[in-house]
């Protein structure tokens, strides 16, 4: 009997040491996938896609049964131009999660490069299926159809963005496409409403978009169809470069709008409770020091102590100044070689940024205490406004990089 109770207790510590194993694996690999995923990404962002096949891979490895794995491996070979490994992954990835619209509309992006364009209509009408009001893939579905000539293309192209414009109406981009149909199809009346509403958005053109918003508007009225098109092709491509514009766009085609696909970045609902219920997110954040990577290396104030006695402070502000969709960064602070002031403007050019101050106009040395980027004259470019011990200072922005 004695014996027995002994073999009871041995073999309950077992199990309980068995559970307490068993929950430190499951903790170590949510860990571990939230730490392959994030390299993964990164690498797929800077376009460095041997080191990000390896990361996805050994994603795979770890969680076969997860879709992202599959889904950002396909699209790193989409990216290589390996388009057969690219569909064989994103089937895999479908065939997880049939519903997912973003795997699908990678996988028509890889038909689109590899020109078979109606096998990308099909996964984009397949996608709505189960996403109907999913936006890039209604977005995508009129570009396609945009390409085409024949009269059942362009009406389905219309169809498309009409349903974007009534799922996205803050979104200038489609407006702008739907007003240039219905003036080629001569519904007048249509694209002056149109027109209209983006005039509420947009509440102040530049002056030369203004000029030629101004001739369409007065052609449309007067049904005169004279230079009408040409008039507002070119009213567009002013707002083009507009910050608005270029938020759309990323709205429509994701960060960076012409890169190739953008990845899938979420896990399942499995993976997603043993994250919250283990905290395994905060295991695996870590930062690294890239200052000097990313082109922010500047030559600050090295030793308070030694200047004490200077005013000193380092003002930063943030915005994407020049519409193309990246965060730029002003920088002002106090140069430990010189004692002088110097600001710097860092263009963010895909992860690594360049000093474009001088180029831009800005050639500040005072002690700069405060910054801020505001579009005071409502014409779509952030403008900057500088306040020094002294003085204040605003630049306008004028859409050109100046």
């Amino acid at each position: 009997m004695k014996i027995l109770k002994i073999l009871t207790v041995i073999l309950a510590i077992l199990l309980m040491a068995g559970c307490r194993e068993s929950e430190d694996k499951k903790k170590q690999k949510a860990t571990d996938l939230i730490t392959i995923r994030t390299l993964g990404l990164a690498y797929l962002e800077e376009f460095k896609l041997e080191e990000a096949e390896k990361e996805f891979i050994k994603f795979i490895k770890l969680a076969p049964d997860q879709k992202l794995g599959y889904a950002n491996l396909g699209l790193t070979y989409l990216r290589m131009g390996k388009y057969k490994d690219a569909e064989k992954q994103l089937f895999k990835a479908i065939k997880i999660d049939p519903a997912d619209p973003d795997t699908r509309l990678i996988l028509a992006t890889v038909y689109q490069m590899d020109n078979d364009p109606d096998k990308a209509i099909q996964q984009l009408q397949d996608a709505l299926k189960y996403s109907p009001d999913h936006i890039k893939t209604l977005y995508a579905l009129a570009e396609i159809f945009s390409a085409r000539a024949d009269e059942t293309s362009q009406n389905l192209r219309r169809e498309y963005l009409m349903k974007l414009v009534e799922k996205a109406p803050a979104n200038l981009v489609v407006h702008l496409e739907l007003t240039e149909i219905l003036i080629r199809k001569g519904e007048y009346d249509n694209a002056l409403s149109q027109l209209e509403l983006i005039k509420k958005q947009f509440p102040e053109f530049h002056k030369d978009a203004n000029d030629y918003y101004l001739k369409t508007i007065n052609s449309l009225r007067n049904n005169d169809n004279t230079d009408l098109l040409n008039n507002f092709i070119i009213f567009h491509n002013y707002l083009k470069v507009t910050t608005p514009y270029q938020a759309g766009i990323t709205e429509l085609k994701g960060p960076g709008g012409s890169l190739i696909g953008f990845p899938v970045i979420t896990f399942d609902d499995k993976t997603l409770s043993q994250v919250s219920e283990y905290k395994s997110m905060l295991d695996a954040l870590s930062f690294s020091d890239v200052t000097t990577i990313a082109g922010l290396e500047i030559s600050g104030k090295s030793n308070p102590a030694e200047n004490a006695q200077l005013p000193y402070k380092t003002t930063i502000a943030s915005s994407d100044y020049d519409g193309d969709g990246d965060v730029d960064l002003f920088i002002c602070t106090r140069d430990n070689n010189t004692s002088l002031f110097k600001c710097y403007l860092f263009n963010d050019k895909m992860g690594r940024f360049e000093d474009v101050a001088s180029k831009a106009g800005i050639k500040e040395t005072g002690n700069v205490t405060s910054a801020e980027f505001a579009d005071y004259d409502n014409d779509g470019f952030p403008d900057l406004l500088l306040l020094t011990e002294n003085s204040a200072r605003l630049y306008s922005n004028t859409g050109n990089g100046t």
